[in-house]
């Protein structure tokens, strides 16, 4: 609802500068963003809803992994030089997770669980140690399919800028015969409007969405790195 609020207020901005604004460049600036609706603006206010949305779910993705990486520094599990982990200590670990009220809150404390279960019935490091990659790499296919939307609409924007470049340069062949320049030039520029407004959108979505990729592949580096240096590492028979 918020990305639809905002772009609705762009366009209506940019609609009524259109209508009632003297000056040439604010009103050419004004119709790039979509403020002659009815040639075509609404192309750009689609832009902008796609735009917002990818943004926003962005925007939460990366707090979610900066909330994830925290766990990080709770010292859940110990750090002291040549600690040494026995099957007691590993049971105490567990149950402290398995009782702590930010258990459903981290990936982290869910994974030492089912490590520590793990090592409980097998008495195998090297067993935890396939089950600690193999759970990493479940939970970063996960979160990458949890970024599905905003992987559409990365592709959505230019399509939509497309849409409304054949839309217009259809609508300005057709004005061929009746020799309305203005109108022709119209047509066009909201062809190549569109174009521009969603590549410029797209551009800016992509490298947001580069930065929380690269914020998240570097959590689940981190993560394993901990969990090798504190408790697979650490487990001894």
């Amino acid at each position: 609802m918020v990305s639809i609020g905002v772009s609705f207020f762009i366009s209506l901005g940019s609609y009524l500068i259109v209508q009632h604004v003297q000056l040439p460049g604010l009103v050419r600036f004004a119709k790039l963003l979509g403020g002659d609706l009815a040639a075509g603006g609404y192309i750009q206010m689609l832009t902008f809803v796609a735009f917002f949305v990818g943004w926003l779910d962005l925007r939460d993705f990366s707090a979610m992994v900066r909330e994830q990486a925290s766990s990080l520094q709770l010292n859940i599990l110990p750090e002291k030089e040549h600690y040494v982990m026995y099957a007691d200590d590993v049971r105490r670990i567990q149950h402290d997770l398995q009782n702590s009220p930010k258990r459903g809150l981290f990936i982290l404390f869910e994974i030492v669980i089912q490590l520590a279960t793990k090592f409980l019935r097998s008495a195998n490091p090297g067993e935890v140690i396939d089950m600690n990659s193999n759970l990493i790499r479940l939970k970063r296919d996960e979160s990458e399919k949890d970024q599905s939307l905003v992987r559409y609409i990365l592709w959505l924007i230019p399509s939509l800028g497309f849409i409304g470049t054949v839309l217009g340069i259809s609508s300005a062949m057709g004005e061929i015969s009746s020799a309305d320049i203005n109108k022709i030039t119209v047509d066009l520029g909201i062809a190549f409007d569109t174009t521009l407004v969603a590549l410029v959108l797209s551009s800016g979505l992509l490298g947001y969405f580069h930065k929380i990729q690269h914020q998240a592949d570097a959590y689940f580096i981190d993560l394993e790195k901990y969990l090798l240096n504190h408790f697979v590492n650490r487990l001894e028979v």
